[in-house]
């Protein structure tokens, strides 16, 4: 069965980089602290669930976010959500084994999804550019 973890976001945005590295270790892509920008709420998931935590949604919670109300603010936004998601992700599958046995909510079958949407992330866009300079190759 696939499991689906969700981070919450901003929740752990008010803990302190130091306490977050002196507790949780384990990361091996993003070993030095993170900066402001890489998704910390995401990277305390990742320390969790690499250490047999499970993190689940709430449906029920109340939280405040600033959604982005213009397009400049969303493609920021998105901007520095990828490298973080991507970073978390390959600190995830670098440890996939070892976490799919310390922790039940990740299965094997999750592993190898995870890395079939990190292929597949890398993947498109390059295919997306190379399908482009092809066709404006064809049209000189």
């Amino acid at each position: 069965m696939l499991t689906k973890n969700v981070s919450p976001p901003t929740f752990f945005s008010c803990i302190s980089f130091t306490v977050l590295y002196n507790h949780c270790t384990g990361s091996s892509v993003l070993a030095p602290l993170p900066s402001t920008t890489t998704g910390e709420d995401r990277w305390l998931c990742t320390l969790l669930l690499q250490q047999g935590w499970r993190v689940e949604y709430n449906a029920a919670s109340d939280s405040y976010t600033n959604a982005p109300q213009e397009f400049k603010e969303f493609y920021n936004q998105r901007r520095r959500w990828g490298p973080s998601t991507m970073a978390n992700t390959l600190d995830l599958l670098s440890s996939g084994s070892v976490t799919a046995q310390m922790n039940k909510s990740i299965s094997r079958p999750y592993i190898l999804y995870q890395t079939i949407t990190m292929a597949a992330s890398i993947l498109g866009p390059a295919t997306v550019c190379l399908m482009i300079a092809g066709d404006s190759l064809d049209a000189l």
